[in-house]
């Protein structure tokens, strides 16, 4: 499915879909295969009542991009958490990192970060947008933590169990 094919994907109705429970620690193994990497293993069962698709949308984004501005020879670890009713994703990764005004900026539909370290990497400025609107939808939030040639690490709060009425329209602007 498209970037933009997503993002009007989750401009959904409601009620909402159906959900499942969600073995969150299996949809890193399954991006991760599809990335041609290899994550940090999980050591604990994480359950989340979710839309499995999302899940795998915010993981695929999340590592695709971990991989895509990582270095060579780079690493990248995943770590999920449970804790009461929420739920953590974090990805994190040894590339090249941004700047605090950069990271303001990267929640936007079409937004890329353009310097002489990101000019040649593709990708059309959605990933991120998907990843925050996904967690809208879970009353739950994104948080970056990023130092220029260092790497970054974005971790998704999720709650255990998603919206049940629209999200009020202010939540869906980017943070």
């Amino acid at each position: 499915m498209s970037d933009l094919a997503q993002v009007q994907a989750l401009e959904r109705t409601f009620p909402p879909p159906r959900f499942d429970a969600c073995h969150v620690q299996q949809a890193p193994d399954q991006v991760a295969h599809a990335l041609q990497t290899v994550l940090a293993a999980v050591d604990q069962p994480v359950t989340l009542q979710a839309d499995r698709n999302e899940m795998e949308m915010i993981l695929h984004n999340l590592l695709s991009n971990a991989v895509k501005y990582n270095r060579p020879a780079g690493q990248v670890h995943v770590t999920l958490d449970q804790n009461g009713s929420t739920v953590s994703i974090a990805v994190a990764d040894t590339g090249i990192g941004m700047a605090a005004d950069d990271t303001r900026k990267l929640f936007g539909e079409f937004v890329r970060i353009r310097n002489d370290a990101t000019r040649e990497i593709p990708g059309s400025g959605l990933g991120l947008s998907i990843v925050a609107k996904i967690a809208r939808l879970y009353r739950g939030e994104v948080v970056v933590d990023s130092e220029p040639g260092v790497g970054s690490k974005f971790s998704v709060v999720l709650q255990n169990s998603p919206a049940t009425a629209p999200v009020a329209p202010a939540l869906r602007q980017p943070a």
